[in-house]
Formats: structure tokens, sequence, C-alpha cells
């Protein structure tokens, strides 16, 4: 019973993680769901700055975090730092952990900037 709890908890997490990602990517595209697109990017923005500061990493993800204690004990080990590594060592797409945390700064640092003017252009009209 525990194991296929834990399963369960792993897929819901991979779930979880991959509508986090897909809504902050995307999320913006349609105007009616900015107040929501704002909100997922805002409580990234917290998880990756706030708890990060909290425990010590900046970039912390509470997501990876839970995950990654459903995946340990399931068994995993040697667990990389972030999702998206882990995303990309199962698609078989090797890169240093440096420069995906680089990239992936770099993308999040765009999403914030549209979420910025969403809030611009819903405050001017």
């Amino acid at each position: 019973m525990k194991l296929a709890l834990l399963n369960a908890a792993n897929y819901l997490m991979h779930g979880l993680h991959l509508a986090v990602l897909g809504w902050n990517v995307f999320g913006w595209m349609y105007r009616p769901w900015w107040p929501w697109h704002r909100l997922c990017v805002a409580l990234t923005l917290a998880s990756w700055l706030v708890l990060g500061l909290i425990v010590g990493r900046l970039g912390y993800c509470v997501l990876t975090d839970w995950h990654w204690q459903v995946r340990s004990a399931l068994g995993a080990r040697d667990l990389p730092d972030t999702y998206i590594t882990f995303l990309l060592d199962r698609a078989g797409i090797s890169a240093r952990p440096s420069v995906v945390s680089g990239v992936t700064g770099v993308v999040f640092v765009a999403i914030c900037a549209v979420a910025a003017v969403e809030w611009w252009v819903e405050r001017r009209t």
C-alpha cells in the first residue's frame, strides 16, 4: 500500500511540476488567464527567492524538494538539483547543471517581465 501511494505521489508531482512549468511559460497567452498567471509566477518567485533565502539556496523550488522526498522514499539516489535537469537527463540530453540553471533563470526573468507587462496593461485599461 505504501509503495502504491508513493508511486501515485510521484506521478502527481510530475504532473504538478509540468503544469506549473507550462503555466509559467504559456499562461500569459490568453488575457483572461493573466491574473492566474501572475499568481503562479509570484509563487514561483517567492519559492526561489524567499524560501531560497530561508533554506540557504537561491532558486530553491518547494515542489522539487517535495518531489525528491517522494522519489528518495522510492529508492531514487543522486537526484539533480533541479527538475529541469532531471527532465533533460530523462530525455537523454546531457547539459551541465550550471548551464541549465542559467538558462532557466534567464527564461524566468523573461516570464517575470511578461507578468509585469500584464500588470501594467491591466492597470492602464
